[in-house]
């Protein structure tokens, strides 16, 4: 991006126009966050065929998951009874898988109902394999 020439004669034309007080005009670089970014996310949050009750599981997912397995385990996404769990590496994978699955998804049926969730699935993060 080019820099642009400050013109100090516009600056005040535009000054009283606007009834600006500043002597000089802001700086054009700011930490804002391109309004792009912001909108999906909460476009995302908004046009969601989650439950309501799936966000309670964020809050609650250290005691729900168990307390080391949620360090390396998250909620994904839930669509028709089945609960989508991302996983941060292949030895987790399958740990949770082998040992793990069946305990936490009592523990998820317990606390939102056996027909809430009916399915664990569990499955490699997407956002960390974007990284890697």
């Amino acid at each position: 991006m080019r820099k642009q020439v400050f013109n100090s004669g516009r600056w005040q034309v535009h000054r009283e126009r606007c009834q600006i007080a500043d002597q000089t005009p802001m700086s054009r670089r700011t930490n804002a966050a391109p309004i792009g970014g912001v909108l999906a996310g909460l476009i995302k949050t908004f046009d969601s065929s989650e439950p309501a009750w799936f966000r309670d599981i964020m809050s609650e997912w250290p005691s729900l998951a168990g307390s080391t397995e949620a360090k390396h385990a998250r909620p994904g996404r839930f669509q028709d009874g089945t609960m989508v769990v991302f996983v941060d590496g292949a030895v987790w994978l399958n740990e949770l898988k082998r040992y793990w699955r069946t305990a936490m998804l009592g523990r998820l049926q317990d606390r939102f109902g056996e027909q809430a969730i009916t399915k664990l699935v569990l499955q490699p993060d997407p956002d960390l394999q974007a990284q890697g």
